[in-house]
């Protein structure tokens, strides 16, 4: 059976680059295809991702990734992608700067894996990835299969990471012992979502990392028995005690031991709340909340002393103005 375009179709036709069948047909997925095939259609309108979002039946934040390939490939402008013609209400300076920080999520990697004929295509087209293959095999140290593969070249695509900053993630994989694939696409996930696509931000971000690797190790350091278990939320925590609030560790420590002396639990949440009364005391070092300590002690002392000589004034005066009085002399009875 023969299959071809009935020709009342082309009364309202559109222009296609030809490498989107040529080249990516086979690779893009059919959501990556939807948002090109309708931007190309609507490419005279002005641009709203609202619009193409509701027109391909995807949400916004679905739309931006999809779209990312596009760009990635040379296809598709960013600036166009990101135009919004609709008046956004105004922020005040907090919130607009907390929507800054925070970094565009991405979603992890599909279930459905390319074929090994993508695999091999891809790798004709990007000679790169030929390369990204051949030096992970070296510094893993073993021959990788279709899957690593076939992962590698998903982290390349779908989150849009050379291969010098892929390279990177498994340098630093291996020299943490932990080289499976799962860990090195969640940090390739990570430093998507952060743009990380140089090598000087790849090396900045290794920085940052062996920095909050010494604070956890000098965090748990100050334990004898029982240190609180690694997680990600509790790192977040030690780096915003010691980093954006000052505190050095020494003092993060006894706000620890005030929690447990407190609630007999861990939980770094109440410790927050100790640190931030500390921060708004001035408590700062171990020095600081020694000082605030003996402090309310002689404070507690002088207001104990005071209730007590209070007591013995009233007792003095009473005794004073019963002396003034007139003498009285009784006989004692028989």
């Amino acid at each position: 059976m023969n299959y071809s375009i009935a020709p009342s179709a082309w009364s309202n036709a559109f222009a296609v680059p030809a490498q989107v069948v040529d080249q990516h047909i086979k690779i893009a997925s059919g959501q990556q295809l939807k948002v090109f095939l309708w931007l190309v259609r609507h490419s005279a309108e002005e641009f709203e991702i609202e619009k193409l979002a509701k027109g391909v039946g995807m949400s916004v934040p679905e739309v931006h990734d999809n779209m990312q390939y596009w760009v990635e490939k040379g296809l598709v402008a960013k600036d166009n992608v990101i135009k919004k013609t609709k008046e956004e209400p105004k922020e005040d300076k907090k919130e607009g700067k907390q929507l800054e920080q925070k970094k565009e999520q991405l979603q992890p990697l599909p279930e459905i894996t390319p074929t090994h004929e993508q695999v091999a295509t891809r790798v004709l087209e990007c000679p790169e990835l030929k390369y990204l293959y051949h030096e992970t095999q070296a510094k893993l140290g073993k021959t990788i299969g279709y899957d690593t593969q076939a992962k590698l070249l998903m982290i390349h695509d779908y989150y849009g990471l050379p291969v010098e900053v892929i390279l990177t993630i498994i340098e630093y994989a291996v020299s943490k012992g932990k080289t499976s694939m799962a860990y090195i696409s969640k940090i390739g996930k990570d430093w998507g979502e952060r743009e990380i696509d140089t090598l000087e931000k790849a090396d900045e971000q290794l920085k940052k990392l062996c920095n909050d690797e010494k604070r956890w190790k000098s965090f748990l350091s100050m334990f004898t028995v029982d240190p609180p278990k690694y997680t990600a939320k509790r790192d977040e925590y030690l780096k915003k005690w010691n980093e954006e609030m000052g505190f050095p560790i020494e003092t993060i420590y006894l706000a620890y031991e005030e929690t447990l002396n407190n609630i007999d639990k861990v939980n770094f949440s109440y410790t927050d709340s100790i640190l931030k009364n500390w921060k708004m005391d001035n408590i700062i070092t171990p020095r600081d909340l020694e000082g605030a300590k003996n402090k309310r002690f002689i404070q507690a002392k002088g207001k104990k002393q005071g209730n007590a000589n209070e007591g013995a004034s009233y007792d003095l005066d009473k005794f004073r103005e019963k002396a003034r009085g007139p003498l009285e002399y009784k006989r004692r009875n028989g």
